[in-house]
């Protein structure tokens, strides 16, 4: 009754006052965010805003090679491919393959369920043109603590404890600070 599971995949891109946060989500708990969108608005066209803000960076969502969607575009697009809102189980699946532009990025499909009352599952369909080395943004305002020896990381809030499990075909490493870039 306390959960809130935002999700984004637009097809009118990053152009205007958009970000570049295809097939990306927020998720809160007891009115508090627990996993949400990062960075400040400082003043428009500074580096951290065109550099995170508005950035893939400071969104959940998925980088290749280091490299998020395109901004200032509506070319960067996604969509919702399908929606059902059933009471056990609301499910989304977003598909943003074309968002990234010439990154080489050539299937990103995310599908979301939220498994009732408290369990939400996140499924990326990911493909590149090139091997590539992928990144899965997770943005609190609260400390995030890494397992990594069992792909796991745990968040607490006012309202909530978190944990977050990877399931890979391929090993992970873990990366978790508290800056911006560019700061």
């Amino acid at each position: 009754r306390n959960l809130m599971l935002a999700f984004r995949s637009s097809p009118f891109g990053s152009y205007n006052h958009a970000h570049a946060d295809q097939n990306s989500f927020n998720i809160l708990f007891g009115g508090r965010r627990v996993f949400s969108n990062s960075g400040y608005y400082i003043g428009y066209g500074d580096a951290h805003f065109k550099g995170w803000y508005i950035h893939s960076k400071g969104h959940n969502t998925v980088l290749i090679d280091n490299k998020g969607q395109l901004t200032g575009s509506p070319d960067g697009y996604g969509r919702v491919v399908r929606y059902l809102h059933e009471y056990r189980i609301p499910y989304c699946l977003g598909d943003a393959s074309n968002a990234y532009g010439e990154a080489g990025l050539t299937v990103f499909r995310r599908y979301v369920a939220l498994l009732r009352p408290s369990v939400v599952v996140i499924y990326d369909e990911l493909e590149a043109d090139h091997a590539a080395e992928w990144s899965w943004l997770l943005h609190s305002s609260e400390r995030i603590s890494p397992d990594a020896g069992n792909n796991r990381l745990t968040a607490t809030t006012s309202t909530a404890r978190s944990r977050v499990d990877f399931f890979s075909a391929t090993p992970l490493n873990f990366d978790v600070h508290n800056r911006f870039d560019p700061p």
